[in-house]
């Protein structure tokens, strides 16, 4: 709505003037009267995507434009409420070529329901209208999310307005993080943070930082380990970390658990070896921050880590324990922004940034299971081990560190035996979406023809 470049901007006022104006001729019109109606409500995006703040104009031609707009509204409520529920109905034709306009749609329905509650235009837009409708448009944008030019969504959307998020959403990797405390060998699951359940990669990182933090300060032992597959920590078996947080931390309930010190006697280097891993574990993930400024500078970059780790996670502490860390980087468009460029070009330059910074880097690999246009690369160094994968729309980066041993008054560094391999993010989707609900595309985006395709996954 704010116009090609050059072209002057349209003011509130006139996109207001408009919406009355297409309202005004409804009543003498012929069977295009829907066409008006639905262009009244469409432009309601429109509307808060020009005005100053989001916020409606106070007046439009002398006339108090918010009272005016809701008696109109209110005048044509049975041939309005027919309208938004038909379009909200036409969600299920969802496609790439329309996604914009279908998520435009849903934007201008919400801005009538809210701009207008406690009006006389209250109530023309019913609950379990939206509850379908939504049902539908999740499904269909993640089905045909756009690989390289998604829709830039108009100014001045509120953040509840996550139908605009959620193509961003659906590059995340299905990532779930289970905190469990208790006694070494005998721990009791207390809540998860998943990707999936926030709209954007920073909320996730931000509730998976403050869970990390509660649990840090509690004198019992933790175990935090990483798993996928969203559904089934949602089916409900342990809570998620917001409703953990409600009932143990803000309504202070007691946790039932055994506090005080543990049987296992640490040796005299234990506090200098969790430092060392703490440092190392800092120093990988700056690394992998500098990475992404190098591969794909305009990128929103989600940088995760665990540090200390059990290794393996549920093993009993003894002198053979390993210690260790996992460091994560997540590349993905920036919220509402633009790409984050190529395939072939983004681990052409992870790769020279890799090699120069001393890592031993194996081929390009490409593998048809994992994605057409895929690319993975392992590299090695100093018994760290890296894994990226790279596909049009992301960029999955992993660090594992080496095996740390707690030995007398120093420690042992050697060989992670528990490293863990990051999968594709195909088969982290395929517990909601099976691979052939994605489109196969080249690197540049352009669907191959039937030979060049990867045979349908097993519907098994």
């Amino acid at each position: 709505m704010a116009g090609n470049k050059g072209e002057p901007r349209v003011s509130a006022e006139q996109v207001g003037r408009e919406i009355l104006s297409l309202l005004g001729a409804v009543e003498e019109a012929g069977p295009e009267k829907w066409d008006l109606l639905l262009g009244a409500v469409n432009r309601l995006t429109d509307l808060h995507d020009v005005a100053e703040g989001g916020e409606l104009p106070e007046a439009v031609d002398g006339r108090n434009f918010k009272q005016t707009l809701a008696r109109e509204w209110d005048r044509l409520r049975p041939q309005v409420r027919d309208t938004v529920e038909a379009r909200l109905d036409e969600f299920d034709l969802t496609a790439d070529h329309n996604m914009y306009q279908s998520l435009q749609a849903r934007s201008a329905v919400q801005f009538l329901k809210d701009d207008f509650a406690g009006t006389v235009a209250d109530g023309l837009v019913d609950d379990e209208w939206l509850a379908s409708a939504d049902d539908e448009l999740r499904e269909r944008v993640r089905y045909f999310w756009p690989e390289y030019e998604p829709p830039v969504p108009p100014s001045n959307l509120p953040l509840s307005h996550w139908w605009w998020d959620v193509m961003f959403q659906a590059a995340m990797p299905d990532h779930v993080w289970l905190f469990q405390y208790g006694e070494p060998g005998k721990v009791t699951p207390a809540c998860y943070v998943a990707n999936w359940a926030y709209p954007r990669p920073e909320l996730a990182e931000a509730a998976l930082a403050q869970a990390r933090a509660y649990f840090a300060g509690l004198p019992v032992h933790v175990e935090v380990s990483q798993a996928r597959n969203f559904d089934t920590f949602a089916a409900g078996w342990v809570p998620a970390w917001a409703d953990f947080r409600k009932r143990f931390v803000l309504k202070a309930v007691p946790l039932p658990a055994r506090f005080g010190p543990q049987d296992y006697g640490f040796p005299s280097g234990w506090d200098l070896m969790m430092a060392e891993i703490q440092r190392s574990c800092a120093a990988c993930a700056d690394e992998l921050r500098d990475l992404a400024a190098h591969v794909s500078p305009q990128a929103n970059a989600v940088v995760q880590h665990q540090a200390p780790l059990r290794l393996p996670r549920l093993a009993l502490s003894g002198p053979a324990q390993q210690w260790g860390f996992e460091t994560s980087l997540f590349l993905g468009r920036s919220h509402r922004g633009p790409g984050i460029g190529p395939t072939r070009a983004r681990v052409a330059a992870l790769v020279e940034r890799l090699t120069v910074s001393g890592w031993l880097v194996g081929p390009v690999r490409m593998d048809p299971e994992l994605s057409v246009s895929g690319r993975t690369v392992t590299a090695t160094r100093d018994l760290h081990t890296l894994v990226a994968f790279a596909e049009p729309n992301a960029m999955h980066v992993h660090i594992d560190s080496p095996g740390y041993r707690a030995d007398g008054p120093g420690w042992i560094v050697e060989e992670n035996r528990h490293r863990r391999q990051l999968s594709s993010p195909w088969q982290e989707r395929s517990s909601i979406f099976p691979r052939s609900a994605f489109p196969e595309k080249g690197d540049e985006g352009t669907e191959l023809p039937p030979a060049e395709r990867s045979a349908p996954a097993d519907p098994r």
